[in-house]
């Protein structure tokens, strides 16, 4: 039977080939998707093993909450108590933040939201940068520069450049161009700047205070030893003294679980829309093959095959296709990985990368993933052949009978597509983790397309009938005899329509619900803000300098600048966004959308008020007249009375109190501005006053000036790039249904080959011929790009819905729909071209006597 297996592939090359894809760029996927977000892990693992490579102990303050959006500072005269510690051979307070350089006017910044670090310089024992050239800055006003932004701004030792600060920019001198480790890790787009410890406490307002306190231990003490030593001597809770191992694991860990745990889930969720797609069409092609070869089974059935034997040589085909299609998406997943690294660096989203490699554990999944789909997906068809009596092979034309559960296929359509709508709704309403809410609306989706594809069947004749007449008016009796063609067998015209209606279907969704994203956003512009400008810090959560707001309220032709700040606060077991505004002139640049209150209640808050925003109340169950207990990220709290409530996703999405309230809670360098709402005084000029606000903030380059017109074209930019990725992705799975088609057309031109003999021996053309088999292949494509765009319109209809409380909104695009539609038309087209071609060139007496 092995032999009748590989026999049996060999000479259905083409088959085997068509199949093999199918699964193949689904393996790709998987496993590029493994190799891509390994090589990130293991890239933040190196970045921060090189960092505290000349440390062995870390001392870092113990934030009342977690917040991992948030930087913690510690009083850096803990230090002396560090070097006080027997068996510590030197100590250093080490300090972080967020800032840049500005070289011959250009902004040296990373792309794609890589951070903008600013660290203090350490000694060279100490130090994870070595200088290639010039030296560690040691004075007021020198700072040395990675080699990559030497690179990026053409930097040299001894150059003049400017450093963007919170007290503004900094005239400062280059005195060293540095290298990261062993120069061998990229960073991810991230760029490095080093300055003395008092330059950054001077120009970040962090006076005394420190990021962590750096020790390195004296020799014959190990890193556990001198922790323990530190832990001790400090023996204060409200620190976290770990080894040097500890604090590289625990960083990496965090970042892994924030950006590669990100990565990792969405492209395996693309790869695993690949594998279902994929999984429809083995289904289908061995559905096919055992109906053709039913003459084959029944011979083998008289000459002594038992059941087990013809179900393990139709497994046994699938699973030689499914091992070679796996070993060949293995290795092409590493150009997978290559090739979505570029994707990332070319929109601007640069990830830490180091060598490529194949673990052993994405090789199991691979082939548990490849092998076991396409097996499963073959076992249907299989136990059919199993049922081919041996009477069968004195039979021209006999098919496999069909099975027991056949006539409940209806209510096990309904049943499926019922449970997986269900799903979805749960999915979307109910408060569970995000992973386990993944998991239930992607069984819901899969629910739902399974049970469309066993009821599609039952629109496929009824759908050829509708378009028969106007393919005929077109396409003459070729388009009739193609429209008999594609109702003739109708669950296999539907199974086929089906892998292009999922490919569809999620690109729709994908376009409808990122549409009502970018709607939900510049629609709060319009409905929320007053304002015309605004102004915000770069690098996210930053704050502005204090001087920015009397420099901008200064400017001719403002008539409001209205600061915005907050801060992350713990209220129960929560976090959340404490935000304090001017109560004097917010109601002038903000419409707040009142549930409970009105403007008046801002003027009214004092120094315990405060308004919530109307899902963030009902997160913690509170209403007006109750209050709200509050512990700030630098351990104070506060406890502020619900006055009213109102709606915004978007802005205000927190507990909002007045400035005054909110200086207390705020970290010590916070200057409790975030945002400026800059109001235009009527009559004035927008463009000549938006440029005297950017005149005005020359002195300081971290504040960015823009109108709201111009936050909407950055957010279009912005989805629009997140669509081509969404797109790209998606359309591997739209290709394999097109391998879907080209395989069933070309299945069943072998089916038909007498049948195609005797339409050219009575005058069928060449050309005719082609024509019939393109017909056949749009009214399949047409059918699924019907179904893919009314179900996902259907998903986009039923996730807003569900995230109607997030500001998420229904946009209907139909000329987009109208052009997915067009192109799966197209689609159809282009499928038809090697199957149409193969048909045409059958020989006319060699068909006429085909069996």
């Amino acid at each position: 039977m092995l032999r009748l297996v590989l026999r049996g592939l060999a000479t259905r090359k083409l088959r085997s080939a068509l199949t093999a894809v199918a699964i193949l760029l689904g393996v790709t996927m998987i496993s590029g998707t493994f190799v891509l977000t390994d090589q990130i892990d293991r890239a933040f693992v190196q970045i921060f093993e090189q960092g505290n490579a000349q440390i062995d102990v870390v001392v870092k303050d113990r934030p009342p909450f977690e917040d991992q959006q948030t930087e913690v500072y510690l009083d850096a005269d803990v230090v002396d108590r560090v070097r006080q510690v027997d068996g510590v051979a030197l100590a250093e307070p080490f300090l972080q933040v967020q800032g840049y350089l500005v070289a011959d006017g250009e902004q040296l910044v990373s792309q794609g939201g890589a951070p903008n670090f600013v660290f203090s310089s350490l000694p060279q024992a100490m130090n994870p940068y070595t200088p290639i050239a010039g030296r560690l800055p040691e004075a007021s006003g020198e700072v040395a520069v990675a080699k990559e932004i030497a690179e990026q701004g053409g930097l040299e030792v001894g150059q003049a450049a400017q450093l963007a600060t919170q007290a503004g920019a900094q005239d400062v001198s280059v005195v060293g161009i540095l290298q990261f480790g062993d120069g061998t890790t990229s960073l991810g787009g991230s760029t490095s700047v080093i300055a003395p410890l008092g330059d950054v406490q001077a120009w970040w307002s962090l006076d005394g205070k420190a990021s962590f306190v750096y020790a390195k231990s004296a020799d014959g003490v190990s890193e556990d030893e001198l922790a323990d030593r530190v832990r001790t001597a400090l023996d204060d809770p409200g620190l976290i003294v770990q080894t040097a191992a500890e604090d590289s694991a625990e960083q990496a860990s965090e970042l892994n679980a924030l950006i590669g745990r990100l990565i990792r889930f969405a492209l395996l969720g693309f790869a695993g829309v690949a594998v279902l797609v994929g999984a429809f069409i083995i289904f289908n092609t061995f559905s096919i093959t055992v109906a053709q070869r039913t003459r084959e089974f029944a011979m083998l059935r008289t000459i002594g095959a038992s059941r087990r034997q013809i179900l393990g040589t139709v497994v046994g085909e699938a699973f030689v296709i499914a091992l070679a299609a796996t070993l060949v998406g293995l290795v092409l997943g590493l150009g997978f990985a290559w090739g979505l690294n570029r994707v990332f660096e070319l929109v601007g989203f640069g990830l830490p990368a180091t060598g490529l490699r194949m673990p052993w554990q994405t090789v199991v999944v691979c082939l548990v993933v490849g092998i076991g789909v396409t097996v499963l997906a073959a076992i249907g068809p299989a136990l059919r052949a199993t049922r081919i009596a041996p009477v069968s092979a004195l039979r021209e034309g006999a098919v496999p009978p069909r099975g027991r559960l056949a006539r409940l296929t209806p209510v096990i359509g309904v049943l499926i597509g019922v449970l997986g709508g269900a799903a979805l709704v749960a999915g979307l309403t109910q408060d569970i983790a995000t992973t386990q809410r993944l998991a239930i609306l992607a069984a819901g989706a899969i629910a739902v397309f399974i049970g469309v594809a066993v009821l599609s069947r039952y629109i496929v004749r009824p759908v050829v009938h509708a378009a028969a007449p106007p393919i005929t008016a077109v396409a003459g009796g070729v388009g009739r005899i193609a429209a008999e063609n594609a109702g003739r067998n109708p669950a296999r015209t539907a199974v086929t329509a089906a892998a292009l209606m999922i490919g569809i279907g999620l690109v729709v969704f994908v376009t409808i619900f990122v549409g009502g994203l970018k709607e939900s956003f510049t629609g709060a512009i319009d409905d929320s803000l007053e304002s015309e400008l605004i102004v915000t810090a770069q690098g996210f959560g930053s704050p502005l300098p204090a001087a920015v707001l009397p420099a901008v309220r200064a400017v001719e032709g403002v008539q409001v600048a209205s600061p915005v700040g907050g801060t992350p606060v713990q209220i129960g077991q929560g976090t959340f966004a404490l935000i304090g505004v001017d109560p004097a002139d917010i109601d002038q640049v903000y419409s707040f959308d009142w549930e409970s209150g009105d403007d008046a209640l801002i003027g009214q808050l004092g120094a315990d008020g405060a308004v919530v925003e109307a899902n963030v109340a009902s997160d913690l169950g509170v209403g007006v007249g109750d209050t709200v207990d509050v512990v700030s990220i630098n351990g104070a709290s506060a406890t502020f009375a619900v006055r009213g409530l109102y709606a915004d996703e978007q802005f205000l999405n927190g507990v909002t109190v007045t400035q005054e309230a909110l200086k207390p809670l705020l970290q010590s360098n916070a200057t409790g501005i975030n945002t400026l709402f800059v109001k235009i005084a009527e009559g004035a000029d927008a463009t000549q006053v938006q440029a005297g606000v950017e005149a005005a903030l020359a002195p300081f380059p971290t504040a960015q000036v823009q109108s709201n017109a111009e936050i909407k074209a950055q957010i279009e930019s912005g989805v629009n790039q997140l669509l081509v990725i969404f797109y790209a992705l998606l359309a591997l799975s739209v290709i394999i249904s097109l391998f879907g088609i080209v395989n069933t057309l070309v299945l069943s031109i072998f089916e038909r080959t007498r049948e195609i003999g005797m339409l050219r021996a009575v005058g069928t053309t060449r050309r005719q011929l082609r024509r019939m088999i393109r017909w056949e292949s749009v009214i399949t494509s047409i059918i699924g790009g019907v179904l893919g765009v009314l179900i996902g319109i259907l998903f986009g209809w039923v996730t807003a819905q569900g995230l109607e409380a997030e500001g998420i909104v229904f946009i209907l695009p139909v000329g987009t729909l109208l052009l997915f539609l067009a192109l799966s038309i197209v689609a159809g087209v282009v499928a038809a071209i090697l199957p149409a071609r193969r048909a045409a060139k059958l020989d006319v007496l060699e068909a006429l006597q085909y069996e």
